[in-house]
C-alpha cells in the first residue's frame, strides 16, 4: 500500500518553511508522521527505493538519506535483500535527566497523551512512608495515570506524594501538561536527583486490562523517589511500562584513581 506521494511533501505544514528544507528531510518528516500516526503497522515493509523515488520525484540517494535516518531514529529496520520494515515505536528515557514524559516524547518526535484514572487520599503505606520520610500511615496524595505513544497505551504510573503537596496537584491540569513541568515552574518546587531501581516484571489481570496487553505479557517496573534540591524525597513512583515501548539508557563513569609517590 502505497501512502506517500509528492503531493503530500507541498501540503506538510507552513509550505514555506518546508520549501526551505533539503528534499531528504521533507521525505524524512512524511514518512516519520505515517509511521507515528500508525498509518504503517509494525512489521510492514515500506515501499520499494523505486516506488519511493517514482513518488517524490527524487533521486535514489535522496531517499537512501531519508531512510538511513529513520533507521537511525529507530522506526525503520533495514532487511539486506528485502527492503525496509517499520519497527515499533520506542521511548527513550534517560535516567540521569528528571524530565517529564511529556517533554522527553517531544523531544524525540513522538506524542504521548497522559490520562488520570485516578486520585486518592489514603494512609501511607510502609514502604511509602519509609522512602517519603513521613510517619507511618500518614495520609498521602495518590495520582495514577496511564501514558498513550501515538494513541496507544503503553505505561501505568502511579505517583505518590505528602498530602499538601499532592492537594496543590490536584488543581493543576494533570492530563495535558507534564507533571515535571508543574512541579518546576507553577510550583516551584526544585528537585535535582532521584533514586531509581528497574526491573523486569510482567503484567498482572489489572495492567493486562489498562494497557490492552495479555496476561503475562512482559514489562519493565521502574521504581522512583525524587527529591528536592535539598535533598528531602517528595515523589516515590512505580512506572509499569511495555519492555517493547519503553528503553531506559544511563551513562556509566570510570573513575580512576590517581596515587601519590
Amino acid at each position: 500500500m502505497l501512502l506517500a506521494s509528492e503531493s503530500k511533501l507541498k501540503n506538510t505544514g507552513n509550505a514555506t518553511e518546508t520549501a526551505r528544507k533539503p528534499r531528504y528531510r521533507q521525505i524524512i518528516d512524511v514518512l516519520h508522521r505515517q509511521i507515528v500516526n500508525g498509518q504503517y503497522s509494525d512489521d510492514q515493509k515500506l515501499p520499494s527505493e523505486n516506488q519511493l523515488m517514482s513518488m517524490f520525484g527524487v533521486s535514489r540517494v535522496t531517499i537512501r538519506n531519508a531512510l538511513r535516518s529513520l533507521c537511525d531514529e529507530g522506526l525503520l529496520e533495514s532487511m539486506h535483500g528485502k527492503g525496509y520494515f517499520v519497527i515499533q515505536p520506542k521511548i527513550v528515557l534517560d535516567l540521569e535527566r528528571l524530565s517529564g514524559l511529556g517533554t522527553t516524547a517531544t523531544l524525540q518526535g513522538h506524542e504521548v497523551t497522559s490520562k488520570v484514572v485516578g486520585t486518592i487520599e489514603r494512609p501511607a503505606s510502609k514502604i511509602v512512608s519509609k522512602m517519603l520520610n513521613l510517619d507511618r500511615a500518614e495520609l498521602i496524595f495518590e495520582l495514577s495515570r496511564i501514558h498513550s505513544l501515538n494513541g496507544k497505551p503503553f505505561l501505568f504510573q502511579l505517583s505518590c506524594f505528602p498530602l499538601a503537596l499532592g492537594k496543590r496537584l490536584y488543581r493543576e491540569n494533570l492530563e495535558s501538561t507534564d507533571l515535571m513541568a508543574i512541579l518546576e515552574n507553577d510550583l516551584h518546587i526544585k528537585f535535582c536527583e532521584a533514586e531509581v531501581d528497574i526491573e523486569v516484571s510482567s503484567a498482572n489481570q489489572d495492567l493486562s486490562k489498562r494497557l490492552f496487553v495479555p496476561e503475562g505479557t512482559s514489562m519493565v517496573l521502574l521504581t522512583r523517589t525524587v527529591k528536592t534540591a535539598e535533598g528531602l524525597p517528595f515523589i516515590f513512583e512505580r512506572l509499569y511500562g511495555r519492555s517493547d515501548v519503553c528503553r531506559f539508557t544511563a551513562r556509566s563513569l570510570n573513575k580512576l584513581r590517581t596515587s601519590r609517590a
